[in-house]
């Protein structure tokens, strides 16, 4: 079939189906390639049970000394499992000591105690391992305990090899004074003494009479060998009679554990000496809040954390004008109004705060599909009038020419 005997609506339709497919041919893998990245998604739903395990064993003990061990297991999740608690304690990756408990029902926010005893054989480092089993998974949590030789013993001078440990320290207010029916804020500064590193470290509280709840933050992912942390945690005063009451916690990695107790004295302050150990302690907080966004303001976006904090100082520095003035009542409204309220906004901000990282690739409409298609829906109209135009001008030629043979 030759072109040039085609009427030029059968070259219209000829030519736009071509570029048609031309166009088509050219935006397919673009096309399918931005309706991929639209549409891929996952969806993972699922029940998620909670289980974390704490053990309660001295870091040295001497050889001969019997090895008191005490086991938690933690139902954190918001579902009744039926489990059972193992110790295992391995020397030189060898098992020489193995007990476990009966099986035993833990409900939502419980914990299931349990004691053992063992007494090691020889000196050097022991690894216990505690497992919570619950349905076909569990727990472990490790920790290593050190025997050495008694003290008494000096006449040895050969000094013991260099063992790998870990070792976590912890610092907290051991005393607070508050009073009934008020929130109260503190701090637990961690920090790795040993000569590995810790992973995993988490805060939890004991149950009491006082309310306790970890703040900020929920897990810190780790700890280099002398490398510290922060918890914030707040007390929750109820209203109970005057007295002395105990808040224990536990600070517990993959690899060890601490403990600490709390002091915590409720009495009936006048609003004076309220006034002034409140402004002591947050002004405690405060600074330990400036050291925490200080040491990582690198690795996150703080800008908001930053001027709540400079707006709290100014609201300390207002509650300590007040009392200065002796408005002590008003000291104390300030503080809890504003003071103690923007520190839990500090810490909530911390904790959301988004990490720096180089910009991630965003999925967005592309912008070259419509001005592809129309350069060449353009460039198709172009071809298809020049196309016309040089049909007319070949039909006038021919006629022009014909027109001179026969007057010839």
């Amino acid at each position: 079939m030759r072109f040039g005997h085609l009427t030029v609506r059968k070259k219209i339709i000829f030519l736009l189906l071509i570029f048609s497919a031309l166009s088509f041919a050219l935006l397919y893998p673009k096309i399918t390639t931005f309706i991929y990245n639209v549409l891929s998604f996952n969806v993972n739903v699922g029940e998620v049970y909670i289980v974390t395990g704490y053990l309660n064993v001295k870091d040295k003990i001497s050889l001969g000394e019997k090895l008191s061990i005490e086991a938690y297991c933690i139902n954190w999740g918001s579902v009744t499992f039926t489990g059972f608690t193992e110790i295992t304690i391995f020397r030189r990756n060898t098992v020489v000591f193995y007990k476990a408990s009966n099986t035993y029902s833990l409900p939502p926010g419980k914990s299931k105690r349990f004691r053992t005893e063992y007494t090691p054989g020889s000196t050097g480092p022991y690894l216990i391992e505690l497992k919570c089993n619950y349905l076909n998974n569990f727990t472990r949590t490790v920790k290593t305990v050190v025997v050495g030789i008694p003290e008494a013993k000096e006449e040895t001078n050969i000094p013991p090899p260099p063992i790998s440990f870990s070792l976590l320290a912890v610092e907290y207010p051991q005393v607070i004074n508050v009073t009934e029916d008020m929130e109260y804020t503190i701090t637990i500064k961690v920090r790795n003494e040993g000569n590995q590193k810790l992973n995993n470290l988490k805060l939890v509280f004991m149950p009491s009479n006082i309310y306790a709840r970890v703040v900020y933050p929920l897990i810190i992912p780790y700890l280099e060998p002398k490398e510290e942390g922060i918890f914030v945690a707040e007390l929750k005063i109820p209203k109970i009679r005057p007295g002395s009451y105990i808040v224990e916690f536990s600070v517990i990695s993959d690899e060890t554990s601490a403990y600490g107790a709390i002091t915590v004295v409720v009495s009936e302050l006048s609003f004076k000496d309220k006034a002034e150990s409140l402004l002591d302690y947050y002004e405690s907080v405060l600074q330990m809040l400036e050291t925490e966004i200080e040491k990582l303001k690198e690795k996150k976006n703080l800008t908001k954390a930053s001027i709540l904090l400079e707006n709290t100082w100014k609201e300390w520095r207002i509650a300590r004008r007040f009392y200065e003035l002796g408005l002590y009542d008003e000291c104390i409204r300030r503080l809890d109004d504003f003071v103690r309220k923007n520190i839990d906004d500090i810490v909530a901000e911390i904790e959301r705060a988004q990490e720096i990282k180089p910009p991630k690739r965003i999925i967005t409409f592309p912008a070259y599909i419509p001005t592809t298609t129309f350069f060449i829906v353009v460039l198709a109209i172009l071809f298809v009038i020049l196309l016309l135009f040089l049909n007319r001008r070949r039909r006038y030629t021919y006629r022009s020419g014909l027109i001179r043979f026969k007057r010839w």
